[in-house]
């Protein structure tokens, strides 16, 4: 993963795989955010590769933005995301990271 943070604005731009091993990194740079913008941006279009821990920290970040009091936004998302985030039951769009009405869990 690749990850460009624009302290100015708040604005992430991360490119690459979006994997377990990246999670912690995109979860501290979505805190810094956090404590020091009053929004974050994140722009994903060039993400890769995604697997469900990533997907994990990016709707955690919702949350979490709502308990600073602040403004979490993705501008981007690649298609890896989305079909990522189909695959887990959630939708992924410009303002959060849900789970998909009606969606079952099989067990």
């Amino acid at each position: 993963m690749t990850l460009i943070k624009d302290t100015t604005t708040g604005a992430l731009k991360i490119s690459g795989a979006l994997g377990i091993d990246a999670a912690d990194s995109l979860r501290e740079a979505l805190l810094d955010g956090f404590l020091h913008q009053p929004e974050v941006t994140a722009d994903l279009s060039e993400v890769n590769a995604c697997d469900a821990a990533a997907m994990q920290v990016l709707q955690a970040g919702h949350r979490d933005a709502a308990s600073f009091g602040k403004a979490f936004r993705i501008t981007a998302v690649s298609p890896c995301l989305v079909e990522t985030a189909a695959a887990l039951g959630l939708s992924i769009d410009g303002t959060t990271v849900a789970a998909n009405e009606g969606h079952s869990d099989a067990a």
